[in-house]
């Protein structure tokens, strides 16, 4: 890693600083040693991540998910939605929305848990982006929005490194593909996009549409609006299933379950908890509730002694175990 972004000279200071301490004595003299061969760095180029990881065994742990697919999905979707307020449960209600369109496309079993899957995953690569680029929106500047438009690759890349899931990687990534060749992260077209990809980029579409409208109970602008993307953005066949799958009533939500109150947690307290699980820090808790930084403080003392944590993370985690947000 030092080697390709500082080259072969910081390597070997950096190996030289550290022989004896991070590094073992003997292993170092060994490198250097090789490093002195004028052929070795170019050798050394073409080792790359992807090769190293491509000649590594299979372990125990590659397969120890199998029989838990889904539910390693939907946590890894809970970690990724409650990076901002805005895409808490996207993820979640995404995959709702394209099983209702796999079904209505005649997808089979297997089929279905797959296309859920893939759907709970889709924005994993999102980890790999700034947070303030996440939570700019639409205000995001040129090279922002280039950035922002790498979590797909970013996706497809960390999906395809477990090996359970490698095979949810071409279609999660496939979310912002257009039909006409004209989306991202690949830009292909047509039916170079996985079947389940077109149906992933539909039920994607449609939610993120839904959410940010003031009624999200009425999609009807929503599709008016996609229909004119059909042909171009979106595949026929799914955006007519999506249109099936909602007057048909097969389940399919627009918006996240109310927050409910949690054990021997006050109302107020539940919120309190809700707000801080969807990213809020304590003066923004506080605008949202008309009360002051300091009663934030305050309840959040008590929600702290009341679940048995001591941090902020350890009461995120047992706000999404509770169900609460």
């Amino acid at each position: 890693m030092t080697h390709r972004f500082s080259g072969s000279s910081a390597t070997n200071v950096l190996l030289r600083e550290k022989r004896g301490t991070r590094f073992d004595p003997e292993v170092v003299d060994a490198f250097l040693a090789l490093a002195q061969r004028a052929e070795f760095w170019g050798t050394f180029d073409q080792v790359t991540q992807e090769a190293i990881m491509a000649i590594r065994p299979p372990t125990e742990a590659d397969h120890a998910w199998e029989n838990q697919i889904e539910q390693v999905c939907e946590a890894l979707a809970d970690f990724v939605d409650i990076k901002t307020r805005e895409t808490w449960h996207h993820s979640r209600t995404v995959a709702e929305v394209a099983v209702g369109i796999g079904n209505c496309l005649g997808l089979e079993k297997n089929e279905l848990t797959r296309l859920r899957c893939a759907a709970l995953v889709h924005d994993v690569g999102k980890v790999a982006i700034p947070i303030g680029i996440l939570t700019k929106g639409e205000h995001r500047s040129s090279s922002e929005w280039e950035t922002y438009r790498l979590h797909p690759y970013y996706t497809q890349r960390i999906l395809e490194r477990v090996a359970s899931l490698q095979n949810l990687a071409q279609v999660a990534a496939a979310h912002h593909e257009w039909i006409n060749g004209q989306g991202y992260h690949r830009q292909l077209s047509g039916e170079q996009i996985p079947f389940h990809g077109r149906i992933l980029a539909v039920a994607n579409t449609y939610v993120r549409l839904v959410q940010q409208q003031e009624n999200q109970e009425d999609p009807t602008a929503v599709l008016r609006q996609m229909r004119s993307l059909v042909g171009t953005q979106f595949d026929a066949s799914c955006y007519d299933a999506l249109v099936t799958s909602l007057t048909s009533g097969e389940g399919v939500k627009s918006k996240a379950p109310a927050p409910r109150k949690v054990g021997s947690l006050t109302e107020r307290e539940s919120e309190v908890l809700r707000l801080l699980a969807q990213g809020q820090n304590n003066p923004q808790i506080g605008r949202t509730l008309g009360i002051s930084r300091k009663t934030v403080e305050h309840h959040l003392a008590h929600i702290y002694n009341k679940i048995g944590v001591t941090c902020r993370t350890a009461a995120v985690v047992y706000a999404v175990q509770q169900g609460l947000v």
